[in-house]
C-alpha cells in the first residue's frame, strides 16, 4: 500500500553510494573491525519513489557510507532532486570532481558541493588521505569554481570542510 508522510521533512540524507575511491586514517572503512560490502548506488528510480512519498526541501548526497561521486548516476540523482523543487548538496572528498562531473553537477542543479580536504599541505594531505594527491584536489576544486562562475555567473556553491586531527 502506498503510504505517504503526513508532514514533508525539511530535509532528507540518502547515500549514493557505499564504496569510497580513498582509504582515510579517520574514517571507520580504515578500522580492523570493517568488512567491505557488496557495492550498492541508489538508482535514480528509487530516487523517484522517495519523491512519490516526501517532499523535502533539501537533499544531501551523504558521503558518511560512500563517496557520493562514486555513483555514475550522481547528476540523474541531482537533477531528480532539482526537478522536485529540492535543494541538493553533497560532500565529497573531490578526488573525482573532474571537469565533465563539474559541468554535469551544475547543469542537473547541484545547490552545494562539500570538499572535505582534511589539510593544507600535500604532506599532511598524504598522512591523512593515505598517500593521495593533494594537488589534484586543489585543481578540482578551483576548477569547480571557474566552470561554475562562468555558467551562473556567480560562485557560491561550494565549500571546503576538513576534520581537525592532529596530523
Amino acid at each position: 500500500r502506498k503510504r505517504k508522510a503526513l508532514n514533508d521533512p525539511i530535509s532528507v540524507i540518502v547515500d549514493s553510494s557505499n564504496i569510497c575511491n580513498l582509504n582515510c586514517i579517520m574514517c571507520h572503512r580504515s578500522m580492523s573491525f570493517y568488512k567491505e560490502p557488496e557495492k550498492k548506488f541508489l538508482k535514480p528510480d528509487i530516487l523517484e519513489r522517495i519523491y512519490s512519498q516526501v517532499k523535502p526541501m533539501l537533499l544531501s548526497f551523504g558521503g558518511l557510507i560512500g563517496e557520493p561521486l562514486m555513483n555514475r548516476d550522481i547528476s540523474k540523482l541531482v537533477r531528480t532532486a532539482s526537478n522536485n523543487d529540492s535543494k541538493s548538496l553533497m560532500t565529497t572528498n573531490g578526488h573525482l570532481l573532474d571537469e565533465a562531473t563539474a559541468n554535469e553537477l551544475i547543469d542537473s542543479g547541484i545547490h552545494l558541493i562539500k570538499v572535505s580536504v582534511e589539510a593544507a599541505t600535500q604532506e599532511t594531505y598524504q598522512k591523512i588521505r593515505q598517500n593521495e594527491n593533494f594537488n589534484r584536489v586543489i585543481n578540482n576544486i578551483k576548477r569547480f569554481g571557474d566552470i561554475e562562475e562562468k555558467k551562473r555567473n556567480q560562485r557560491n556553491a561550494l565549500r571546503l570542510e576538513y576534520v581537525i586531527q592532529k596530523e
